[in-house]
């Protein structure tokens, strides 16, 4: 007896001990000053057993956008940009073509003015040099030529063009694959050497802030690697027909002579897509000297798109398109769209020293962009551009997508399809502004540090951490949710959105407002649809008889220091 409890006693001793060892994880996980694994991985009052009932450590929470403050200003004296100027000089930035240019060995002349009503002037005095140019007379800017607005001109009823080729699925994810093609034509990338420091930079900060250093949302290329039909709107009050996005009337290019040549006597005919470096702009800014495999000569640039990261450093480029697309509607994904990656994901630059997308508009489209941007730097801001430029295979791929998805989903039906909105409202049947070169998707974001960066003999202003503001919905909501205005207002028009009435979530919204405001009084007009999304009307008018249909996708950056 007097050995049995003996044995009870010592185990019941042995039990306490291994009871005080148990629990001496679970304190060791609350003291902050423990930084071990196996303290920290569990949760309070937990063990290592696997126990089903442990609940994970809940993830911290997000911090908060940041509040609009116009009486915000950076604490750093940084350049300024008056209108109509960029923040770095064109010399040794990256151009492309967005149609067929002919190249010159010299400026040609300008064709002789004449009278229509002198019966002895010719009736087609030679078309200017570019591609689709009309008979004199219909010229962009004549005064006989029928305006944009014109509703007896047939809209763009063109249907996207060859469809039998898949979108470009050789990028999937996040996962920095820099092995994609390079596209037909282009030589290998000149991005074989890292920045002057040879270092990485890291893609996140223990503040919680987005970093803005090296675009870091690109892989690392500084080793070596590579980039690789909508229903018509029923009439408003006033009877104007108002069209849906890409259906806007054009002018009628059917009745250009078939026998002139406007590429006879070039050097070289500059396909679309065609990456080159620009040289040099002449003394009336309308033509560049350039440099491409072609060879060298002058192109006309409001035919040309420029590389927005060369000459607009300081704004964020966040191509979210070229490696997780941000597509959804009313917060859902769109199969086969949603974090999808559609083009080259981008490159070193050498002009910046640092990874950056390639992020294209229309050369008279960049200095708008530039004013905008200015603006919100005067009050602690930064434009974040999601995308320019979009290959028209991509614009096809989405709105198929979501226009099978409405076919399916009567909620989604109603979200893109019901009166007074149709689904090419929110992406484009036929060909959108993204492609032809006049059109941006944009948010604001509030900068928490900058700096100075010298590049070449220029100081610019480089942006290192950011907070995005709180906007109406998240970027690229292909739904009613992210109207500017409770209904459709003409997109070609440059005035009428200014009397148009704006939804609840967008008049409630500051930095939507602030947002619309830098854009607008830099020249831009927004689209009813899509809170994001500015057009630029003046360049687009400047080529309406010649306008890019965006077979092609941008993947050289060519650009050096100025």
């Amino acid at each position: 007896m007097q050995r049995k409890l003996s044995i009870l006693l010592s185990a019941a001793l042995l039990l306490s001990t291994l009871t005080a060892c148990h629990r001496l994880p679970a304190s060791s996980a609350e003291d902050p000053d423990d930084s071990s694994p196996a303290s920290s991985s569990l949760p309070s009052g937990g063990s290592s057993t696997g126990d089903a009932s442990i609940q994970p450590v809940p993830e911290p929470e997000p911090e908060p956008a940041p509040a609009y403050d116009p009486s915000y200003t950076l604490d750093i004296d940084y350049p300024k940009v008056r209108p109509g100027a960029l923040e770095l000089p064109i010399h040794n930035a990256t151009g492309y073509a967005s149609v067929q240019l002919p190249l010159w060995e010299e400026i040609p002349e300008p064709e002789p003015e004449t009278d229509p009503d002198d019966p002895t002037a010719p009736t087609d005095p030679g078309a200017q040099p570019g591609e689709g140019q009309t008979p004199a007379g219909s010229q962009s800017g004549d005064s006989s030529a029928q305006e944009p607005g014109d509703t007896s001109q047939p809209g763009d009823t063109s249907q996207p063009g060859d469809t039998s080729q898949p979108v470009d699925s050789s990028q999937t994810g996040q996962g920095g694959d820099t092995s994609q093609p390079v596209q037909p034509g282009d030589s290998s990338l000149p991005g074989d050497t890292p920045s002057q420091d040879g270092q990485k930079e890291d893609a996140s900060t223990s503040s919680g802030l987005v970093p803005a250093p090296s675009s870091p949302f690109l892989p690392d290329f500084s080793q070596g690697g590579t980039s690789s039909s909508s229903t018509q709107l029923p009439a408003s009050s006033d009877e104007e027909i108002i069209y849906a996005p890409g259906e806007e009337p054009i002018p009628d290019q059917s009745e250009q002579d078939p026998e002139s040549n406007p590429f006879e006597g070039a050097v070289a005919v500059l396909e679309p897509g065609t990456a080159f470096i620009i040289q040099e702009e002449n003394e009336e800014g309308d033509w560049w000297l350039v440099e491409c495999k072609e060879g060298t000569g002058w192109i006309e640039n409001r035919y040309c798109l420029i590389n927005l990261p060369d000459v607009i450093p300081s704004m964020v480029y966040n191509a979210t398109n070229s490696y997780d697309s941000r597509f959804v509607t009313l917060g859902k994904k769109i199969p086969n769209v949603t974090g999808r990656a559609f083009y080259p994901r981008g490159s070193y630059n050498h002009r910046l020293e640092r990874n950056e997308f390639m992020m294209p508009v229309l050369y008279p489209m960049s200095k708008n962009i530039c004013q905008a941007q200015q603006a919100a730097l005067a009050q602690g801001n930064t434009l974040v551009l999601y995308e320019g430029y979009r290959p028209h295979e991509v614009q096809s791929a989405v709105y198929k997508a979501l226009a099978a998805l409405s076919r399916n989903n009567p909620q989604v039906k109603e979200a893109v399809a019901s009166a007074p909105w149709d689904i090419s409202w929110f992406i484009a049947g036929g060909y959108s502004n993204h492609q032809r070169g006049f059109a941006i998707d944009v948010t604001l974001a509030q900068i928490q540090r900058a700096e100075l960066q010298t590049i070449g003999n220029h100081q610019v202003l480089r942006v290192r951490e950011y907070e995005e503001y709180t906007m109406p919905t998240p970027i690229h909501e292909l739904s009613k949710a992210a109207a500017t205005f409770v209904k459709p207002v003409a997109s070609h028009s440059p005035t009428a959105w200014k009397s148009a009435q704006m939804t609840e979530t967008m008049a409630s919204n500051q930095p939507a407002l602030a947002l619309q405001r830098y854009c607008t009084d830099a020249g831009l007009t927004p689209l009813a649809s899509e809170w994001w999304h500015f057009n630029d009307l003046e360049t687009r008018n400047s080529v309406l008889e010649n306008l890019s249909t965006g077979d092609y996708k941008i993947s050289r950056c060519l650009s050096s220091a100025p």
